[in-house]
């Protein structure tokens, strides 16, 4: 599941984009699952102090919201979230 996130809106060649995409979470028994599609985020993304148009690196991040069906078995699920900051 891919998602544009965020986008500097300035105008200009040297704005930037921030898009994510989202991995089913998976139990430890490989069987039980929550959909991507049951998880939001939130995209933030700082610029860089020293330039008007660079944004730092390692300051691309997203707040998580995670709604759980109620059929879901209790227990620890993991999954990938990545972004790209272009």
């Amino acid at each position: 599941m891919l998602h544009p996130l965020g986008q500097d809106a300035r105008g200009g060649n040297l704005g930037w984009v921030l898009t994510g995409s989202m991995t089913d979470l998976v139990a430890a028994n490989g069987m039980d699952k929550i959909l991507a599609g049951n998880l939001a985020w939130v995209p933030s993304c700082a610029a860089g102090a020293d330039s008007f148009g660079t944004v730092n690196s390692g300051t691309a991040d997203a707040a998580l919201t995670r709604t759980t069906p109620q059929f879901i078995a209790a227990g620890a699920y993991t999954g990938t979230l990545t972004l790209t900051l272009i």
